[in-house]
């Protein structure tokens, strides 16, 4: 997702005191402006709030120190994090529907297909020592114990039962989130 926060810069305009961070329904980070501990906030409590979480609505919160956070589901796989002192709900609902429009208007745009041949046959290798942070399913452990470093995603893809848009799905979220690195296929 390219220029994203160009993106998210042009929807929020100057508002310097909301931050942001774009995270993936699996928890990993896309993109953002808040430190560090305001993203592992963000990430554990996006962990309660996600099953309740349909696309297009959102959920507040305040903490008692006045920082108000808002999680807004942009799509099936996208949770926009804003938050900021003492911003109203109305303030930074507004603003996360205008980042959520401005993604959807990039998103819509004809993109060169992911399915390429290279990637098919690439070899995902899981990066040991890397610390990394994703929400783990059912598909992604499957997904997960058939990666040996010599499988192609499309041998996974027939091992696991899965279809292979969904395992390059996954095998791209895990690249993303700096799990995995993919080798050249033979």
């Amino acid at each position: 997702m390219a220029g994203i926060e160009d993106i998210i810069r042009e929807a929020l305009g100057e508002r310097p005191g909301v931050k942001y961070a774009i995270l993936s329904s699996f928890g990993a980070l896309l993109a953002s402006n808040m430190r560090r501990d305001e993203v592992e906030d963000a990430r554990k409590a996006l962990e309660h709030v996600l099953p309740l979480l349909k696309v297009g609505f959102s959920i507040f919160r305040r903490k008692k120190d006045g920082v108000s956070t808002l999680f807004y589901r942009v799509r099936r796989d996208l949770v926009l994090v804003l938050s900021g002192l003492w911003v109203s709900p109305g303030d930074l609902i507004s603003y996360a529907r205008s980042v959520s429009e401005k993604l959807e208007e990039k998103l819509r745009e004809p993109v060169e297909p992911e399915v390429s041949p290279e990637l098919v046959s690439a070899r995902p290798v899981g990066c040991w020592g890397r610390e990394v942070s994703i929400r783990l399913s059912r598909s992604l452990l499957k997904v997960l114990r058939q990666m040996d470093g010599r499988s192609s995603v499309r041998e996974i893809a027939e091992r696991t039962g899965l279809d292979l848009a969904e395992v390059l799905e996954l095998v791209a979220e895990l690249r993303r989130a700096g799990a995995i690195e993919l080798g050249v296929g033979a």
